[in-house]
């Protein structure tokens, strides 16, 4: 593989669409589905053994609320707010796609990852996904390929070296 040289800025609404993907992903998953499961059949169950008169069912009722509300809020409201204040997430991004790993610029920001730390890489929404555990994924958008050469060889570079 050839190294590539991308340069791009994401828009708000790139920015918006890979982070409301990425929090689907991350939580919406089927170990959280159940636990969450576990977690309300338990409260009622503990409702239930306390009575309905009991304080303790409004006190789980209002942290359910709460907690959905919350979620709602990640979802819907939290991403733009957090593109708007950092101008990190607008700036010119630079990414060399090397052998080796990535190379990020982004302002003041410098970064390299090695292709050992990428546990993978998934293309949605006109959106590559560079994903490492513990770390929020890299978005880089498909447009910032120069050519479908490029694009192809990144799609089946990276596939085969992530993990």
């Amino acid at each position: 593989m050839k190294t590539f040289e991308l340069k791009f800025s994401l828009s708000e609404a790139e920015f918006l669409r890979g982070h409301r993907l990425y929090l689907r992903s991350a939580f919406l998953t089927m170990k959280n589905l159940s636990l969450m499961l576990v977690a309300f059949t338990l409260a009622l169950a503990q409702a239930q053994i306390l009575g309905r008169e009991s304080s303790a069912i409004r006190v789980l009722v209002a942290m359910w609320v709460l907690l959905l509300l919350f979620m709602g809020y990640a979802y819907v409201f939290l991403p733009r707010r957090l593109f708007r204040r950092n101008p990190r997430f607008s700036e010119e991004h630079s990414v060399r796609i090397a052998p080796r790993g990535l190379q990020i610029r982004n302002g003041e920001l410098k970064e390299e990852i090695s292709w050992d730390e990428v546990s993978g890489v998934v293309e949605k929404h006109g959106l590559f996904f560079v994903i490492r555990k513990g770390h929020v994924p890299i978005l880089i958008p498909i447009r910032a390929f120069g050519s479908e050469e490029e694009l192809s060889g990144f799609r089946s570079f990276a596939h085969s070296h992530a993990q």
